[in-house]
């Protein structure tokens, strides 16, 4: 191996991620001030800095580069580092609840979601491509939090439509504004998913 290798590599992937961070922070930018629908790849360019052809070189359409740099890294927080271990199985649903709510209920995610969905919805080869990486990512965090032995057998499926479900009719639908009720209401009800009851202390586990 060239010895130099590693540390192209290594400067690549800072790049790389430079670049992302500038495009995500145009996206964000941007997508709150005109909607999603007036959101452009040339307006992103322009904003970000990054070149027009460096964005198409990695996206296909608007659709892909928002959903790879908006909603993709769901189980990561704004500032890229892991969530901490929670303690007990209880403390990974509400966590999980707590950034799912927060995720959708940003003012990103407002003005995201609705038009990301709506796009899907027109174009099949979309909707398969984003749904396969979205569900695998989903399916590979709510698998992790739910390492720890519980009480009924889980179907990942309904376990995620709740996850996602909830919120999504409770914010766009039913237009409620409290979010942190939100994220009561549905740590409760994946709890129940799983066979554990609500808990009113969601700060605090069962004794081993």
């Amino acid at each position: 191996m060239d010895p130099a290798e590693p540390r192209r590599t290594s400067h690549y992937a800072s790049r790389r991620a430079h670049t992302d961070a500038q495009l995500a922070a145009a996206v964000r930018d941007l997508v709150v001030q005109h909607g999603y629908t007036g959101l452009t790849i040339e307006g992103v360019a322009q904003e970000s800095g990054v070149a027009k052809t460096t964005i198409y070189r990695r996206w296909g359409s608007k659709a892909e580069m928002v959903f790879d740099l908006i909603l993709h890294p769901t189980a990561q927080g704004e500032d890229g580092q892991a969530a901490s271990d929670p303690s007990c199985v209880q403390d990974s649903i509400r966590q999980l609840a707590e950034s799912t709510v927060t995720m959708i209920a940003s003012p990103v995610g407002l003005a995201v979601i609705p038009g990301l969905l709506a796009e899907m919805a027109g174009n099949p080869k979309l909707r398969a491509s984003m749904e396969s990486v979205l569900i695998k990512s989903a399916h590979d965090d709510i698998s992790s939090v739910l390492n720890e032995p519980v009480p009924h057998p889980v179907n990942i499926n309904e376990f995620h439509a709740t996850l996602l479900g909830v919120p999504y009719v409770r914010l766009y639908l039913l237009n409620e504004k409290d979010v942190d009720r939100i994220t009561d209401q549905l740590t409760d009800q994946l709890l129940l998913l799983i066979g554990l009851p609500p808990r009113p202390d969601p700060a605090s586990c069962p004794s081993a």
